[in-house]
């Protein structure tokens, strides 16, 4: 059916009154509707065309939902710690010494192997306190700091928020000196023959220290607390935090 089917109905229902001796002027509204039809059909394809569903993306700068939001990238940062995922569960291994225990990423157990067998060829006893964390551990730990410190400021220069901890990776280690455990994750580890050889050695095997004193992302002097960035991969996962970006 097209747009014009009405005006023969009309055509034919003068067709079948008698013929008028006057010839007279066809009503104003029959003109009118002669005229506004065009433009009723005009508007009823324009409305088609405006209704249809847009075919480009909404123009740069437009507000997103909270559906639509992308999630955050993996370099966000939040109180000077970024983003991390977390380490899948079957690419993690334990590791274990002086009554401890830690989960790391299985790529770095041949190293860490190798300069735990150096450290204790040279008399240091290192011991893994702590290694992967699932987002939900940390926020146990992270809410218990927050109980402590009273601000979120503070509570983050000593703990990473859920989802912004390095020990999310699998990468990351807290150590210990099995002989002085009175300095397990205190300040008073930097006196330990343990951390004066990590900070000797450590680097190759390739660990280093992720928070050292004066660091670009503001975080509390942390001795105890190294990653492993010896490979591909571990470099790529902390690249932002390596180069403070």
């Amino acid at each position: 059916m097209n747009n014009f089917e009405d005006i023969p109905v009309i055509q034919r229902a003068a067709a079948q009154a008698p013929a008028p001796t006057v010839r007279k002027k066809p009503p104003a509204a029959l003109l009118a509707g002669a005229l506004l039809l065009p433009v009723a059909a005009g508007g009823f394809f324009a409305l088609r065309q405006v209704s249809a569903p847009a075919s480009t993306p909404p123009p740069t700068g437009a507000t997103l939902t909270t559906a639509s939001r992308p999630a955050p990238p993996a370099e966000a940062t939040l109180l000077g710690h970024y983003r991390y995922r977390e380490a899948k569960r079957d690419a993690l291994v334990s590791v274990a010494g002086g009554g401890h225990s830690a989960l790391v990423l299985r790529d770095v157990l041949p190293q860490y192997q190798q300069m735990m067998r150096s450290a204790r060829a040279d008399g240091v006893f290192l011991v893994p306190l702590s290694g992967f964390r699932s987002e939900r551990y940390q926020e146990e730990l992270y809410t218990r700091q927050l109980g402590k410190a009273g601000t979120a400021d503070t509570a983050t220069l000593i703990n990473a928020p859920p989802g912004y901890s390095e020990h999310h990776t699998g990468y990351a280690l807290d150590f210990g000196d099995g002989n002085q455990p009175g300095t397990h994750t205190q300040l008073s580890f930097e006196r330990t023959a343990a951390f004066r050889w990590l900070k000797t050695h450590a680097g190759r095997f390739g660990f280093e220290m992720s928070f050292p004193p004066g660091n670009a992302q503001k975080v509390s002097y942390e001795p105890w607390h190294w990653r492993y960035v010896g490979d591909r991969e571990a470099l790529e996962v902390f690249y932002k935090a390596r180069s403070g970006t």
